[in-house]
């Protein structure tokens, strides 16, 4: 369920977020409902549609890092430390050259 909302002069996508959802954060909802690039580039007048204000649709996705990776694919455990000393020694090496 979506609800309509006309920018008023002044606003941007957080603000509205804030405003309408009570959440900023949330721009990103907004911004994706609509199609939005960038959350500061709205114009006055222009007919946006919002999230209901209880509901989201985005799912933050986190990566895994580089450490995670490699003790991943290693098949032991490993800890970032480790590799972290595994990388600078390597370094090491090579400039020593």
């Amino acid at each position: 369920m979506t609800d309509i909302y006309e920018v008023k002069s002044g606003q941007n996508l957080t603000v509205i977020a804030g405003a309408a959802l009570g959440d900023r954060n949330r721009w990103k909802e907004i911004a994706h409902l609509n199609n939005i690039s960038h959350p500061y580039i709205i114009y006055p007048g222009q007919i946006l549609e919002l999230p209901h204000e209880t509901e989201s649709d985005i799912v933050e996705v986190t990566l895994p890092t580089a450490a995670a990776l490699a003790t991943r694919t290693a098949g032991f455990n490993i800890s970032p430390a480790t590799v972290l000393l595994l990388v600078v020694g390597a370094a090491l090496l090579f400039w020593r050259k």
